[in-house]
């Protein structure tokens, strides 16, 4: 899972938009939803 946050402006990309930082979440880890932060799920139980 791939997470991307701090939108930023990119004049070279197509839309021009892009991020500032991204964050790769292997699938032996876990992840927590902004809703739920006490919540933990993994992330292998998140893919298709």
């Amino acid at each position: 899972m791939r997470f991307y946050h701090e939108p930023v402006t990119v004049p070279e990309q197509p839309l021009g938009l892009g991020y500032r930082s991204t964050k790769i979440y292997l699938p032996d880890e876990t992840v927590s939803p902004l809703v739920k932060p006490d919540t933990q799920v993994k992330v292998v139980d998140l893919q298709h």
